[in-house]
């Protein structure tokens, strides 16, 4: 079973995404936060982190920018999922090493699950 870890903090989006996730075959972990999500992902290599960028403590950019400086954890994709629409802000994000960022606004579910589908298996 592939390992997903979604960090966000909507809690509406948190059991959508959890709970069809989960029937197509995906062990889902949840966070709400940043703060443990290095830590978490280095002890259990997750395929996949779906990562939103506005959260309370920590937010995505640090998540991110420190998944991807560690040689432990560099090599997990990140599925970003965002509500910032500036192209500054897509662009920093997959210079950081985000594998795609999609507008949550902008993406159907169906649109997410597939990207999570191409992107962990």
């Amino acid at each position: 079973m592939k390992r997903l870890l979604l960090v966000e903090d909507d809690a509406f989006l948190v059991r959508v995404y959890r709970t069809k996730l989960k029937q197509l075959g995906y062990e889902v972990e949840i966070m709400t936060d940043g703060k443990e999500v290095f830590a978490w992902c280095k002890k259990n290599m997750p395929e996949l982190v779906v990562l939103d960028v506005v959260m309370p403590e920590k937010d995505g950019f640090t998540v991110l920018k420190e998944l991807k400086e560690s040689e432990d954890t560099r090599k997990i994709p990140v599925l970003v999922l965002t509500n910032l629409k500036g192209d500054d802000d897509k662009e920093s994000l997959v210079g950081l090493g985000a594998e795609k960022v999609l507008v949550k606004s902008e993406s159907s579910f169906s649109d997410v699950v597939t990207r999570i589908r191409e992107i962990a298996g």
